[in-house]
């Protein structure tokens, strides 16, 4: 009885001493195990390296890892320091950095074996354009941590991969609470980020965004228009906005009853609102249709700023998606899946603050994009302006893209294009034209790429001379 008892007590030894060797060795880069002599092949190597800017500052940025083929293998932030490091399988890959739409993006071949740990040098990020310069400051309003209740990451993650997406500003949206946003603000307020207090307000599957408003807020089974409309003035005495995503038959007398700021009509889980994108099943289109209802409140003479969220609950996560189509942008738009900022919005505002923000949403003073970036003028009036002696009007516009070949800027009169400006691929493109605008009642751009790459910006409104 002893020797059985004795037997299963060094068993037991036996067991604890492997699982600390196994461990142990799995903490480090190494690519064999030995656990009492035998050996265990690794199939994995350890990645690393850093970031930094043109004066050698660490910089936060997006890491993605591409196999062989081109397919997307991973996506990670680097920390504060700008480092990264992650562990792959043997074979080929190249890695891509990059920070937001408006820094250079680099692509780097790296082997990995076994045995051979990759340590890739320090990497400059050069800045090509600073959108700032023109008072524009891109962030975004409809975002999640685990708080949510499909969120993955926590708060601290959702607002790194804020910083490594170049956000300047974002508000954390969770499903009916505000319990992230206390730690939302103070972890900004430590990396010098413009943090906005959020939540999203859900009724079945309509979504009201409640931006700066530091409270939980609800409403009532019926979600009748009359207490949305409450809703929305009670976020106005905080100094707050609500958005909402339900463009449904109720929203004109939802915009009339002066609650909602701005519709969110493009929707990071969907693709862009790119009219060629065909072919799809109409739930993936939703982009297209809230595009398409947001024109026809504009052409009854309506005035609200449209904006684009990610509506991101996984930063390193897939798209919500069907699956491969005939659809070449599709395909690609769903293989890249998606982040935080991923649409985003570029608001022209005054000074990068709480107020200032919130003052160029309620102006429209906007333009959405995943990608490129545009800058346009009607006779020297910006989006969301109001002007009038426009039957010589000058168009100037400057457009421009980091990541995305250009193909052209449409010029969409009361919803219909007028003018196709060809644009050249992978330089700035800068340029003016009139054209006699007196027969429409308002003006706004759009850009498109080769790819899945848009921009669409608010409108210009048009008085009668």
């Amino acid at each position: 009885m002893n020797m059985k008892r004795w037997s299963l007590y060094l068993l037991i030894c036996l067991i604890l001493v492997g699982a600390w060797c196994l461990f142990n060795q799995l903490e480090s880069t190494d690519t064999e195990l030995s656990v009492f002599g035998f050996k265990i092949e690794l199939q994995q190597e350890k990645v690393s390296g850093q970031v930094i800017d043109e004066d050698g500052k660490p910089l936060v940025a997006e890491i993605r890892f591409f196999d062989s083929e081109g397919g997307l293998v991973k996506r990670i932030q680097t920390n504060l320091k700008g480092e990264f490091g992650i562990h792959l399988d043997e074979g080929y890959y190249t890695i891509e950095l990059s920070r937001g739409y408006e820094y250079e993006r680099k692509s780097i071949p790296v082997e990995v074996r076994q045995g051979q740990p990759v340590q890739v040098k320090p990497t400059i990020l050069t800045r090509l354009i600073d959108w700032r310069a023109k008072d524009y400051y891109g962030g975004d309003f409809n975002q999640h941590s685990h708080f949510s209740s499909e969120g993955q990451n926590t708060v601290e993650e959702v607002l790194t991969a804020n910083l490594a997406n170049g956000l300047s500003y974002g508000a954390l949206a969770d499903e009916n609470t505000v319990d992230g946003n206390d730690e939302w603000n103070a972890l900004a307020d430590q990396v010098h980020y413009l943090a906005l207090s959020g939540q999203t307000v859900m009724h079945r599957q309509q979504r009201y965004v409640a931006v700066n408003v530091p409270k939980q807020l609800t409403l009532d089974s019926e979600a009748s228009i009359d207490s949305i409309n409450q809703l929305g003035h009670q976020i106005h005495e905080s100094n707050g906005i609500l958005l909402t995503d339900a463009l449904n038959d109720s929203i004109k007398s939802l915009l009339e009853g002066k609650g909602i700021d701005a519709i969110e009509i493009w929707n990071g889980q969907q693709v862009p609102p790119i009219r060629r994108l065909e072919g799809l099943e109409k739930k993936m289109t939703a982009n297209v249709l809230r595009r398409e209802k947001w024109f026809e409140l504009l052409n009854q003479g309506m005035k609200i700023t449209a904006v684009a969220n990610s509506n991101n609950y996984d930063i390193n996560g897939a798209l919500i998606g069907e699956g491969i189509t005939k659809n070449e942008h599709y395909n690609r738009w769903l293989a890249d899946g998606g982040s935080v900022g991923e649409p985003r919005n570029y608001i022209k505002a005054d000074e990068l603050t709480v107020a200032g923000i919130l003052k160029g949403i309620k102006e429209g003073h906007v333009f959405m994009t995943n990608g490129p970036l545009m800058d346009i003028t009607i006779n020297d009036k910006t989006f969301g302006d109001e002007i009038s002696g426009v039957t010589d009007a000058e168009i100037a516009y400057l457009v421009t893209s980091n990541q995305s070949e250009l193909m052209q800027l449409n010029i969409i009169a009361d919803g219909e294009i007028i003018q196709e400006v060809p644009l050249a691929k992978n330089v700035p493109n800068l340029g003016t034209l009139n054209l006699n605008l007196s027969d429409y009642q308002w003006v706004a751009f759009e850009v498109l790429t080769t790819s899945y790459e848009y921009a669409l910006s608010n409108p210009i409104y048009l008085k009668a001379d």
